[in-house]
């Protein structure tokens, strides 16, 4: 079945529609902007601004990215309708890409909204946006995966938390202990910090090539279980 742009356009209508009907996913969109807020304006000179961006950006990527590409599969399995979606003309990657482009739309602009707001100097914006689309992506992918294996909202909470937790919580206090650092070296998230840090410093794209691998790393394995995943959902009766 060719690509369809016309069916992935009407999909990611219905979810522009379904995301600001949601109060749920409203709220972790505003969590990020809200924390950039309190860390980049009122905390002053207190917290470094770098520390600051990369704290927020930890939170758009596991409260936006992942948390609301998670709830809006479990939103369409709770109307019964994910399954008329997957039965429908829609081919799985005119549906895989309808129904992310709106969480990786919406973690892009809360990305770029903390970014301005915190205002951390010598980050280069090109190369921040770089980062926070491929970290995004890879997310947001874990995110549809939790969705897809989850039955309700409630569940997805549930499920998604601890991996949030790891994703988020390992890297910002990988500093605490060797061993959370060993940890956190597995995290792309952690290599998503690395990378902002690297940049406030004046490194180059090239300077990032480690970092951006273990990310790609996460996509293709990512991308491989959600294509499984995705496959089995569908034929399950």
């Amino acid at each position: 079945m060719d690509f369809s742009i016309r069916r992935v356009n009407a999909l990611f209508i219905k979810e522009l529609k379904d995301f600001f009907q949601n109060p749920n996913i409203l709220v972790m969109f505003m969590m990020p902007i809200m924390f950039a807020i309190l860390y980049g304006k009122m905390m002053g000179t207190r917290i470094p601004k770098v520390s600051s961006l990369e704290i927020c950006l930890l939170l758009s990527l596991t409260m936006v990215g992942c948390s609301s590409a998670a709830c809006l599969i479990a939103e369409e399995k709770e109307k019964n309708t994910l399954r008329t979606l997957m039965l429908s003309p829609l081919s799985p990657i005119e549906f895989l890409t309808g129904k992310s482009l709106i969480s990786l739309l919406s973690c892009m602009v809360s990305s770029l909204i903390v970014f301005f707001i915190v205002s951390a100097p010598n980050v280069n914006l090109f190369l921040y946006i770089i980062i926070s689309l491929i970290s995004s992506i890879t997310i947001i992918i874990l995110g549809l995966l939790i969705g897809l294996l989850c039955k309700s909202q409630l569940e997805t909470g549930i499920a998604s938390t601890p991996i949030i937790m790891i994703l988020m919580l390992v890297p910002m206090f990988s500093g605490i202990s060797s061993a959370l650092k060993n940890i956190a070296n597995f995290c792309f998230t952690y290599h998503a910090l690395v990378a902002i840090y690297k940049i406030s410093e004046g490194k180059s794209l090239l300077d990032l090539k480690l970092n951006l691998l273990n990310i790609f790393v996460w996509f293709i394995v990512s991308s491989f279980l959600l294509v499984f995943v995705y496959k089995k959902v569908s034929l399950d009766k």
